[in-house]
């Protein structure tokens, strides 16, 4: 009944014990099944974000980039509440496809695909935030006015308050439609907007992968590519998140040939997270 987080901070490289990206994440994962999550804290531009990032992810903590000491009082700050606002413990989300429907990927986190069931699994859920899953899927080709029986999904979870076992049901249908007015009009635009952010993440993680591998005018490339995408959709969807995506992404498409790239790397790596996780600060 406890809430355990471990805060890791770092002004360098893993010395002693693992010193890999996989093999901290595979240490995150054996301590977010013990319940426990670790924040890492990167302090200055000498850490490996790569590292720090995998552990935060695969334990399910939060991850931040500490360019200056003044940002660890608003960091350490915002670590304290979110632990006294904790809503839910140990919870498990399954996504159960129905037969001819296929589970492609989750698109911003890690999870387990086994044939046609989805689950990933949070080590906790705060009262004040909404945390979310994009899984993708293959549907079956249907006809018009058709209604296809999509998916079960359930949530089940440990009740801080009342410590209780608890869990939540639903199910997704989707419908076929010839017409194309009527299939743009029940777009949820929430949903989208969420989607087109963990799009935009993924090309944003390869611009930086095509920039460790010293392909400059490729990485600069794809990330005007990106930001130009952000802002149509941000125009489209009415969401001012995708705008400031956008700038971020222009941002870093300046720096790529210049001094700062090391640091702008780490920011992009802690956007990155930020976006796949729902992180609060």
């Amino acid at each position: 009944n406890q809430v355990n987080r471990v805060i890791l901070l770092s002004d360098g490289l893993a010395n002693v014990g693992p010193d890999s990206p996989q093999a901290l994440a595979d240490l995150g994962s054996s301590l977010r099944r013990e319940g426990i999550s670790v924040t890492t804290l990167g302090l200055g531009n000498g850490y490996n974000e790569d590292l720090m990032s995998r552990l935060a992810g695969t334990s399910d903590g939060n991850h931040a980039f500490v360019e200056s000491p003044r940002d660890l009082v608003r960091i350490f700050d915002a670590e304290f509440k979110d632990a006294m606002a904790i809503a839910a413990l140990d919870v498990e989300i399954s996504v159960t496809c129905q037969p001819g429907v296929k589970p492609l990927r989750i698109m911003n986190r890690d999870g387990d695909i086994r044939d046609r069931v989805v689950t990933v699994k949070l080590t906790q859920v705060l009262s004040s935030q909404e945390k979310y899953i994009l899984v993708e899927l293959e549907l079956p080709a249907g006809t018009s006015g058709q209604t296809l029986p999509v998916a079960t999904t359930r949530v089940s979870f440990r009740n801080q308050q009342t410590k209780a076992q608890e869990k939540l049901d639903s199910a997704v249908s989707a419908s076929f439609t010839a017409d194309v007015a009527l299939a743009e009009k029940s777009v949820q635009k929430d949903v989208k907007k969420d989607v087109v952010l963990q799009l935009a993440t993924e090309a944003n993680e390869r611009a930086v992968q095509l920039r460790d591998e010293g392909k400059v005018k490729e990485a600069k490339q794809a990330l005007q590519d990106n930001a130009a995408m952000l802002k149509g959709a941000a125009s489209a969807l009415s969401a001012p998140a995708l705008e400031q995506y956008a700038q971020q992404n222009e941002a870093a498409a300046g720096a790529v040939d210049s001094e700062q790239w090391a640091d702008k790397r780490k920011e992009m790596r802690e956007e990155q997270y930020q976006n796949k996780t729902q992180q609060t600060y």
